[in-house]
């Protein structure tokens, strides 16, 4: 009788581990399960951003939205051969197209396709007579020249809901205008051909203010473009007489802040620079009634842009009339003294600083100030 129950519990001992067993694989296939759709979930969210391995400062055409849709090429190959694809969605059907740039044994190609339509769309071709004229400057032939280099960019310019395709080519040989930026845009169910941007070094789109600007020479010049009625077209002067009345009445710089990566352009005419350290400036009006601060609080308290705007408002200690708080900044402004203060504070997370804007001005300054206010926080780029 014992060697029964003997046997009855070593049966039972071997069930309960094979048991265990199964459990443990049943985990561990679970495991295996959901990692491979964490992946999964990775690769589908970062397919529709840059497709890229390069930084701000080698982009032909850049962008205030921090995220974006474009390939770079560098046509430094031997064989010079490249190809590049982006796919994206363009008109948010929910079917992404396909666009192409690169050359083959047949010379350059640049489309694309339209999945619901089964349709391919040529852009630029080896035939050059289908080509926006100044295009061909920046192919051999119909082919594409090992010197330059190539960006192919998707941006909604005109805020329509529907993104238009932006052919970029950079020739550094050139020391005139050597780079120019073509642009298509959706009309009618077809992308059209509307027009292109010259300019220097590079340009850069901001969103806020729906233009896409291109810097000259190195005195903070700079040109400004718009997307109007389908048509590339120069911002106006009247326009920016309404929207920025200081443009008329003082000249700006480009302030470049290398050890920390930003840039922004100050006004240098009734404004010196009485400060320059490693993390910004400092400017005072001609008559030391005004003042500007540019600079760089590195985040050594892991602190959030929430508790510095409510640490800041604690600091001031007095009503403040207008204040506000988004994702990665914060606005305050008040009058403290008969003295008008302004503040702009950015989170920058890929440095884990905050750069802070500071201004200070009588009140009777006001509308000196205001334009200067809107040009400096809205050119700050990092």
């Amino acid at each position: 009788m014992k060697k029964v129950k003997i046997v009855i519990l070593i049966l039972m001992s071997l069930l309960l581990i094979a048991c265990g067993v199964d459990d443990k694989k049943d985990d561990m296939v679970t495991s295996d399960f959901l990692e491979e759709k964490k992946e999964d979930k990775i690769l589908r969210v970062t397919e529709e951003e840059i497709i890229t391995d390069i930084n701000d400062e080698q982009k032909l055409f850049r962008t205030t939205l921090g995220e974006g849709t474009y390939a770079y090429v560098a046509s430094n190959s031997g064989e010079n051969v490249i190809e590049r694809e982006i796919k994206v969605d363009l008109d948010n059907d929910g079917k992404k197209e396909e666009i192409y740039f690169g050359d083959d044994g047949d010379g350059i190609y640049f489309n694309y396709y339209n999945p619901i339509k089964d349709k391919i769309q040529f852009l630029l071709d080896n035939r050059g007579t289908e080509n926006p004229e100044t295009a061909n400057y920046y192919f051999d032939n119909g082919w594409i020249r090992i010197e330059v280099s190539y960006q192919v960019t998707v941006l909604d310019l005109d805020n329509d809901g529907i993104k238009e395709i932006i052919f970029s080519a950079y020739d550094p040989t050139d020391f005139g205008l050597a780079l120019h930026s073509f642009i298509w845009k959706e009309i009618n169910g077809e992308y059209k051909y509307i027009g292109e941007i010259p300019g220097q070094f590079f340009m850069y789109f901001d969103k806020d203010r729906q233009n896409i600007i291109v810097p000259i020479g190195s005195q903070g010049l700079s040109s400004e473009y718009r997307i109007e009625n389908n048509k590339i077209v120069e911002f106006s002067e009247n326009e920016k007489k309404s929207s920025n009345i200081i443009q008329t009445t003082l000249d700006y710089n480009v302030y470049e802040n290398n050890n920390y990566n930003y840039f922004l352009e100050y006004p240098t005419k009734n404004f010196k620079i009485t400060s320059k350290r490693d993390d910004g400036i400092d400017l005072e009006s001609s008559d030391s009634k005004a003042s500007i601060n540019c600079y760089i609080t590195k985040n050594t308290s892991n602190d959030t842009i929430k508790s510095m705007y409510e640490d800041n408002i604690d600091f001031i200690g007095i009503e403040i009339p207008y204040k506000k708080l988004g994702e990665d900044f914060y606005v305050l402004s008040y009058i403290k003294n008969g003295y008008i203060e302004y503040a702009k504070v950015i989170y920058n997370k890929k440095n884990n600083t905050f750069i802070q804007l500071r201004f200070y001005y009588p009140e009777d300054y006001k509308e000196i100030m205001n334009p200067i206010i809107e040009r400096m926080t809205k050119s700050l780029k990092y």
